[in-house]
């Protein structure tokens, strides 16, 4: 994408391609490889695109098919290239994608500047991660990684997708012609399309600040252990006032978003408390997943 184009890409897949010669002719000095720009998407020369609910998975740049004949040279953005502009993605997979560098191949899913909202990333070493409600460093888990990239049960591509989806213009299937909302919506092309069920299980199930003194802090934790089949994302965490929650900055929040447990794992939420007045105070947390929007 080129010269001050425009394009919008939705429900759509970029696969199994690939660009650049990335090397030198050991023959002929006098001839030079192209290093590859972005195996499944190239966006340059101030153009603008926009991918709704897409794919971009098993794509590669930088490719030498002739070892013998060429010297490796590094490629830039195996799913997606982005230079001189600023490209937005929206619930769309980015993953498993590679490039070619001086004598390996390393995955590189994006490279450039982006806006993602509820995207899931694989590799996030060729950009900087601006955005809400995504996911980095886990693997989509398709059903058969490249031949279909349609989403096994316990993939956090499930149910994650940004469930406000006026003005995305989404048709009312997907690339399968299966419907394209089932559940909360999905990021990725392909709408998962059977039920999940939500399995968090709270320990302890109630906590007891009895000893606490007044305009002091005390602290206790509480795990949520997924024991279902299905990723569950925790879209927020509310306690009531006087509370407040352990964030990964290390900072206490009065809530938290965006917390990921896979299935099988748990996550470990400290939190605390400082009553401002003596007497009885009895409230509940409120959890809002992706299962139960």
């Amino acid at each position: 994408l080129y010269d001050n184009s425009t394009l919008t890409l939705i429900n759509s897949l970029a696969s199994g391609n690939k660009t650049g010669i990335a090397g030198v002719n050991h023959n002929d000095s006098t001839k030079t490889g192209n290093n590859g720009l972005g195996g499944g998407i190239c966006v340059s020369g101030a153009s603008a695109l926009t991918m709704i609910n897409s794919t971009v998975a098993g794509n590669k740049t930088g490719i030498t098919d002739a070892f013998y004949n060429f010297i490796p040279k590094t490629g830039y953005g195996g799913g997606i290239f982005c230079a001189d502009t600023t490209i937005n993605l929206i619930n769309s997979i980015i993953s498993l994608n590679s490039e070619r560098i001086v004598d390996s191949i390393i995955n590189n899913d994006i490279y450039g500047d982006y806006f993602l909202d509820h995207c899931l990333v694989l590799d996030t070493s060729g950009f900087i991660p601006a955005g809400t409600g995504n996911i980095y460093l886990k693997n989509p888990q398709f059903n058969d990684f490249p031949a279909n990239l349609e989403l096994l049960e316990s993939s956090p591509a499930i149910n994650n997708g940004n469930p406000d989806t006026n003005g995305l213009y989404l048709p009312e299937t997907d690339l399968n012609l299966n419907p394209r909302l089932f559940q909360r919506i999905d990021i990725g092309a392909f709408e998962y399309q059977y039920e999940l069920i939500d399995n968090l299980e709270i320990i302890p199930s109630a906590l007891d600040f009895s000893d606490v003194l007044i305009g002091l802090f005390a602290t206790d934790s509480i795990m949520l252990f997924n024991q279902g089949t299905s990723t569950v994302l925790i879209d927020s965490l509310l306690l009531p006032e006087n509370f407040s929650l352990l964030g990964k900055d290390g900072a206490w929040h009065p809530r938290l978003d965006s917390v990921i447990i896979y299935s099988g794992d748990q996550e470990n939420i400290q939190l605390r408390f400082q009553p401002e007045y003596a007497g009885e105070i009895v409230d509940s947390a409120l959890i809002y997943t992706n299962i139960q929007p």
